[in-house]
């Protein structure tokens, strides 16, 4: 079986400058109408995500070259790296939350001790 080509080709956001990347993500949220970039994917692990941006062929691709010219940055089509950052970065969330979740049951569980025995 042949595989087919894949509609859209990933960006690195974490190589273009913090001013563009900044409008790059918002113009990205709200469906990439301006700049061609767009939310293609979304890592999940539990409840946290983390968005992959990237710009489908085609009229979006016109709308990403005059966005480098418009925000002066350059950048290339990015590989399984980008995938391999998002997934990091869920999980770096996830992990951030099961420690929060943890230390809020031990505070249910000491509050709930501290009633049943008299002790703080």
């Amino acid at each position: 079986m042949r595989g087919s080509k894949q509609a859209y080709f990933y960006v690195d956001v974490s190589k273009i400058p913090q001013e563009a990347r900044e409008a790059l993500v918002e113009d990205a949220s709200m469906g990439g109408a301006q700049y061609g970039m767009r939310i293609v994917e979304l890592i999940h692990n539990g409840p946290a995500q983390s968005p992959v941006y990237g710009v489908y062929y085609g009229e979006d691709e016109k709308k990403w070259a005059l966005a480098q010219e418009e925000l002066t940055f350059d950048s290339e089509e990015a590989d399984d790296e980008v995938l391999a950052k998002a997934s990091a970065a869920a999980d770096a969330a996830a992990a951030a939350q099961n420690a929060a979740d943890e230390a809020r049951v031990s505070e249910v569980v000491e509050a709930a001790n501290s009633k049943t025995t008299g002790k703080k």
